[in-house]
């Protein structure tokens, strides 16, 4: 029905801690705050909080209990079938624990995390990072369950196995590397701001990654498409535009390993 929903490794809300707390939606902390702190840690509280109203009202509902009966009927009223409250959920749920990772991992970098970015035409963006030197990774969280994925050159397309259904190879529609390829044009003709001042900062790469959310996995792929970074190997796959695809568990070993290799002395 939806993914498995898991504990977030790191309860960056209710938990205090040396660096800060939250207090009434307000960040405190003992020395000088990032711009984006604050901003970061009230949306990861949004996330939060929406993630637990979804999961009570679907609890309620699969429950069929008297009040999920009366949750059913507003449910219906607001137009919104149980499938939808499944899938809202799912989503919530894996941008909630992805944040709180990104937090855990970058909080010594004054980054920018935006999320649920919406735009006409376009797969709402479920990520957008900005770094403070201009840095910019483009993210679209995918979950399909119990499959294996591989790119297919011979095709220029991905290709679905689904691990419960014998010879359920089929192609992945709509292809996730082009509605990558379409958010990052619509960040660049209608959200320049996002990208800074200047006529070149608009101009920088814009890293785009996939994200394979846990029982979605990588299948093998011939050497020639990967990249290797901080000694790892991460899939990257050149078809009208470059993508990088990577397993949940790769993500922030990729993030700063591109990030190391951007940053690097360039040799002449």
């Amino acid at each position: 029905m939806f993914a498995r929903l898991e504990e977030p490794k790191l309860w960056l809300i209710q938990t205090p801690s040396s660096k800060a707390r939250m207090e009434d939606s307000i960040l405190h902390s003992g020395f000088e705050v990032g711009k984006f702190e604050a901003e970061n840690y009230a949306e990861l509280e949004r996330l939060r909080q929406r993630r637990e109203e979804l999961t009570i009202l679907f609890s309620a509902l699969a429950l069929g209990s008297i009040a999920g009966l009366a949750l059913f009927s507003l449910v219906l009223i607001a137009g919104l079938p149980i499938a939808a409250i499944a899938g809202e959920l799912q989503k919530t749920s894996q941008r909630f624990l992805f944040m709180s990772e990104l937090v855990e991992a970058f909080e010594s970098e004054d980054i920018s995390i935006k999320v649920g970015l919406k735009g006409e035409g376009i797969r709402e963006i479920d990520f957008f990072l900005i770094f403070p030197d201009k840095e910019f990774i483009l993210i679209q969280i995918r979950s399909l369950s119990f499959s294996k994925i591989a790119y297919k050159e011979e095709r220029q397309a991905l290709r679905i196995t689904r691990k419960k259904k014998k010879g359920g190879v089929t192609t992945w529609k709509p292809d996730p590397l082009l509605e990558l390829l379409d958010q990052e044009r619509w960040l660049r003709k209608e959200r320049p701001d996002l990208l800074g001042g200047s006529s070149r900062d608009r101009r920088r790469p814009i890293a785009k990654l996939l994200i394979l959310w846990d029982d979605t996995v990588l299948g093998e792929h011939p050497e020639h498409l990967y990249a290797t970074m901080n000694d790892q190997k991460f899939l990257m796959i050149r078809n009208k535009g470059t993508v990088f695809i990577v397993e949940r568990e790769q993500v922030i070993d990729f993030i700063q390993g591109y990030l190391d290799s951007r940053r690097s002395p360039k040799t002449p």
